[in-house]
């Protein structure tokens, strides 16, 4: 159609006049007949526009007073100027919402500055022929023009559809959107969804049917769109439907994408399975197939023969492809397509049953064992020994970390170890990592082949570093994790878990993040950190719901863990509650594996009540159970508590033959992680039989293998079991290895003498408490001089002071004698109130005066491990190990209950202590908050950082620590109301006006402006 341009105005509206005299340059070199208008402001277009008669306007977004949107409703409003077509200037690509409010108020299209000449003269051309179009149409009858007013953006939208895709407007076409309308006002069509779902009954032949083949794929690459189309210029069509949000167009590699939005493109599909035959949708998938086969793209091409039901066509390609499929772009997307399959249809193929069953474990789906298990049937009967490899290692993935059904596998093992080698040159990268994986998982828990194993894990982690594979990677690490544990290589443990727990993948699956969970725990355990342990089972369970950890063996395993530490901490009834608990669990209940360990614990916890005949009924279902499992390193485990069961039950000798065997057994399979307890066992057992010089030799490998591994754990540790070493110890080396585990089990110090005594644990942070064993001592009891002296000794090097350093610093301004009398009665009565509490030997033990200078010994205060705690956590963050950072910085958050001494007057330097653990615990709360975002934790993190600003409001770091956190969440209500609180306290801290909005304005107010703007605007359109 040619367009007499001579005919036509143009309103340019802009505030830059650059802007207005490039765009008319632009329009006057090209289009040299076209009268141009221009304006500085929306007011004075308004004016313009209603004095003279324009054909189309371009009208900035962003311009003081009224703004372009502004405009927009404005000329919408008055008949003279409500069908002008309108193009909007925006500064930047406009958003999704800028479009739609654009849309609302009238607008016809977008462009963006600054501004491409080609790109303006095209937008000008397609408007003068909407204008042309436009004229044609009010030409009709009065009653059309009347249909017209409901439904002019409709068609007008509608004819840019169409020039866009033909280049003009045919006759019919023109006779059909005068049709269209008439229907529309007819049948009172008012809103957007009536509209378009008329519009996919009506709308011409080609397009319509182009649109319905389009909308049976995913993701259209436009070549294939072209291939599919039925009108001229589909490139230009989709560019029109993506700038008025019916579609997306997204960059996929080389080719760029088509993408329905989602409800117009569920009405074009429903719409594409009345209208299309059956054998027309399967001929575009059909030619969809062929021209992702052609490029090698296996996803999309597998969502295209299962929706053109070519399901052998889809076997074959599974069975090509294998693993692939899973390590592609969009894989999430196109394996919910193939798990839409129906079941039958699955059933009947070995490949399809796998996918089926890895992704059903991947997600900790309940079918996942039967589906892996039909596909391992299906593929024996074909005798496909790749596909038999895969089946099965995804089985011991399913049996170790799922359902503990290790009862097969001890004969099962066997032939998959065979199968692996012979399949495994044969295999694609990621098979063979995925098959190694699960063999080294098969080798060690089910072979007890811990050098073999290593062996295996050396080869794959070098093969999945150099091929990239970063999920592989992961798992690989975390099986070595597990290796090292057993080996007693607790540092190389720590390491690589740190390497897994760090990896950059952006999303772990629900499975992967169990595997993480579980090792974390393992090396928990190591630690004895029964905290951490539940702040780990906090931390799953803010990923992973309750009802999928129920259907693994993270709860029961999680509470024979516990049970253990517990036992370690003298409570054998908590722990035997634990461990009822646990056995009546779906998956501990179920798995002969973990209920064999939960009763061979619970048989020791009842030994030490004194109820034998329960004891040993336990530890033989126990050994029962465990012959049933398998499991040669596991048979270690039962063996250590069966046989510290026996002992515990005063029967020396078989405990001494089942600690026997269990060492054997331990160097034979080169196990160590076992071998700690069991030489501590073995020690005391030959001690109590009378062999001395063999309870000595065990005494020895116990303290070597203690100092080698640098734990504060191991298997069979009792308060009872590390009083007997204590009485065995003849050496300080010896008593210097074992305080350790006497602090933390027993709150026991060593004194010179090697004589035994209780530690005090003084509470400083959020009060003043002294605790000896189970008494507590509040030192509000005592004066304010008694507590400055107890507070003073507490920070000194060594816990020591002179005489007359305490008097200058509590009695500065008094008489030498004065002072000394002054002390001396505070640290009388300080003394006495402490022997009162807890006993006589306060005075030779812990609070000793000898020779002018006055010793607290045998002492833990919490406000100094808080701050050794931090020297640590700096440590691991700068060697970016996160989690044992995080790990830290929890247990810190534990052992703090507020301010160092809270509610007590300070004196001397005091006050400056205070400061620097509140400094401390800033900067504990900064780095905790850092590392949940880095989970993604925003929330918690918040809570975090405005604990923090509870104790400093005027904190820097945290406050723009938040701010981040709320403008990454747009959350704009919380950081307003977050800097009104800042103004607030730095105008209490004496800042003066000018300075407080400086510093507002430098933590991005203009941001937070800017955004509450635009979401005021947005809640008024709303409103409107």
């Amino acid at each position: 159609m040619l367009v007499n341009h001579s005919s036509y105005t143009l309103l340019l509206v802009d505030d830059n006049p650059v802007n207005l005299q490039l765009i008319t340059q632009i329009i006057e070199l090209d289009l040299p007949d076209v009268r141009v208008l221009t304006a500085g402001n929306a007011s004075e277009g308004l004016t313009l526009a209603a004095q003279s008669q324009v054909d189309g306007a371009f009208i900035d977004v962003q311009m003081p007073g009224m703004d372009g949107l502004e405009m927009c409703r404005q000329l919408r409003l008055h008949p003279a100027t409500a069908r002008i077509p309108l193009v909007l200037m925006t500064a930047h690509i406009a958003s999704p919402r800028l479009r739609a409010e654009g849309l609302e108020v009238g607008a016809h299209d977008f462009i963006t500055k600054p501004i491409s000449n080609v790109e303006m003269l095209a937008r000008i051309k397609v408007m003068l022929r909407l204008c042309e179009n436009e004229r044609l149409q009010v030409t009709s009858t009065t009653q059309l023009q009347q249909q017209l007013e409901g439904h002019s953006a409709q068609v007008r939208w509608l004819s840019g559809l169409l020039i866009s895709g033909d280049g003009s407007l045919a006759a019919a076409d023109e006779q059909w959107l005068r049709q269209l309308t008439a229907d529309l006002s007819l049948t009172g069509c008012k809103d957007d969804r009536q509209f378009y779902e008329a519009l996919v009954s009506e709308l011409p032949l080609p397009w319509r049917r182009t649109l319905l083949k389009l909308s049976l794929l995913e993701c259209i690459p436009l070549p294939l769109a072209g291939a599919l189309s039925e009108i001229a210029d589909i490139a230009a069509g989709l560019d029109y439907l993506q700038r008025h949000q019916l579609s997306l167009v997204q960059n996929e590699g080389k080719d760029d994408c088509l993408l329905f939005h989602p409800q117009v493109k569920e009405l074009l599909r429903r719409k594409a399975m009345q209208v299309l035959s059956d054998t027309e949708r399967i001929e575009v998938y059909r030619i969809a197939a062929d021209w992702y086969k052609e490029r090698r793209q296996i996803l999309p091409l597998l969502a295209c023969l299962m929706g053109g039901g070519q399901y052998a066509e889809l076997s074959q390609l599974l069975s090509r492809c294998g693993l692939e499929i899973f390590h592609e772009d969009n894989a999430c997307t196109s394996l919910q397509i193939l798990d839409q399959i129906v079941d039958d249809r699955v059933a009947e193929c070995g490949w399809q049953s796998l996918v089926r069953g890895i992704m059903r474990l991947e997600n900790l789906a309940d079918d996942a064992a039967l589906w892996l298990e039909l596909a391992y049937q299906l593929f024996l009967s074909n005798n496909d020994a790749r596909g038999m490899a895969l089946a099965r290692s995804w089985q011991v993935l399913q049996a170790i970390y799922v359902d503990g059904n290790w009862n097969d596998w001890h004969t099962r093992h066997g032939d998959f170890a065979q199968l692996a080698d012979k399949v495994m040159p044969t295999l694609a990268v990621d098979e063979q990592l995925a098959v190694a994986f699960a063999l080294g998982l098969s080798r060690m828990c089910f072979a007890g082949e811990l050098e073999t194993t290593q062996q295996l894990l050396d080869r794959a982690l070098a093969q999945a570093q150099q091929s990239g594979s970063g999920s592989a990677l992961i798992r690989l690490r975390l099986l070595r994790v597990r290796l090292a544990l057993h080996q007693g290589r607790i540092l190389v443990a720590r390491t690589v878990f740190e390497q897994a727990y760090g990896a950059s993948v952006e999303k772990h699956s629900i499975f992967e993040r169990v595997m993480i969970h579980q090792a974390a725990c393992d090396l928990l355990l190591a630690d004895g950190a029964l905290s951490a342990l539940h702040q780990q089972q906090a931390t799953l369970s803010s990923e992973c719901s309750l009802q999928l950890q129920g259907r693994t063996l993270i709860d029961p395993l999680n509470g024979y863990y516990t049970a253990s530490l517990l036992v370690a901490r003298d409570q054998q009834g908590l722990a035997e509650q634990i461990i009822e608990t646990a056995l009546n669990s779906p998956r501990g209940g179920n798995s002969d594996h973990l209920r064999s360990l939960l009763l061979q614990l619970r048989g020791w916890i009842k030994a030490q009540s004194g109820n034998d005949d329960a004891a040993i009924d336990d530890l033989e279902k126990g050994l029962e159970l465990r012959e049933q499992a398998g499991s040669p390193v596991c048979r270690l485990e039962n063996l250590l508590l069966a046989a510290i069961t026996c002992a515990t039950l005063d029967q020396l000798p078989r405990a001494h033959r089942l600690f026997r065997i269990a060492l054997e057994r331990s160097h034979r399979l080169s196990e160590e992680r076992l071998r700690t307890g069991l030489h501590a066992w073995m020690a005391v057992v030959s001690q109590r039989l009378g062999q001395e010089p063999e309870a000595h030799e065990h005494l020895r490998s116990f303290f070597d293998l203690l100092r080698r591994q640098r734990t504060l754990f191991f298997w069979g540790l009792s308060p009872a079991l590390l009083k007997d070493l204590l009485s065995l110890v003849t050496t300080s080396l010896e008593c210097e290895l074992l305080l350790p585990l006497l602090e933390k089990y027993l709150q026991l110090d060593v004194d010179s003498k090697r004589q035994v005594l209780a530690r005090l644990q003084v509470r400083t942070l959020g009060g003043f408490t002294v605790q000896k064993g189970q008494e507590c001592f509040n030192l509000l009891q005592v004066g304010q001089s008694s507590r400055l002296i107890l507070a003073l000794l507490l920070l000194a090097p060594r816990h020591t002071l002179s005489i007359e350093v305490l008097m200058g610093q509590l009695w500065p301004d008094s008489p030498p004698v004065k002072a000394r009398n002054s002390f001396d009665a505070a640290h009388s009565r300080l003394r006495k109130a402490l022997e009162d509490q807890f006993g006589n030997d306060v005075r030779y033990q812990y609070l000793v005066l000898e020779k002018g200078m006055l010793s607290l010994h045998h002492v833990r205060f919490d406000a100094q491990i808080f701050a050794q705690q931090m020297e640590h956590v700096r440590y691991h963050l700068q060697r970016e190990q996160y989690w044992q950072a995080e790990q830290l910085l929890w247990r810190m958050e534990r052992l703090w209950q507020g301010e160092f001494l809270s509610g007590y007057d300070l004196g001397a330097d005091l006050p400056r202590y205070r400061d620097q653990y509140n400094q401390l615990r800033l900067e504990q709360l900064q780095a905790l908050a850092g590392l949940l975002v880095r989970r993604n934790e925003y929330q918690q993190a918040a809570v975090m950082l405005r604990t923090g600003l509870l104790l400093d409001p005027t904190a820097d770091a945290l406050l723009r620590q938040l701010l981040a956190i709320y403008r990454r969440k747009t959350d704009t209500r919380a950081a307003e109301q977050l800097l009104k609180e800042y103004h607030a306290a730095l105008f209490h801290e004496g800042y003066a006006t000018e300075e407080i909005d400086e510093l507002i304005e430098a933590f991005g107010a203009h941001w937070l402006r800017t955004s509450i703007n635009h979401h005021r605007e947005s809640e008024n359109n709303e409103s409107l």
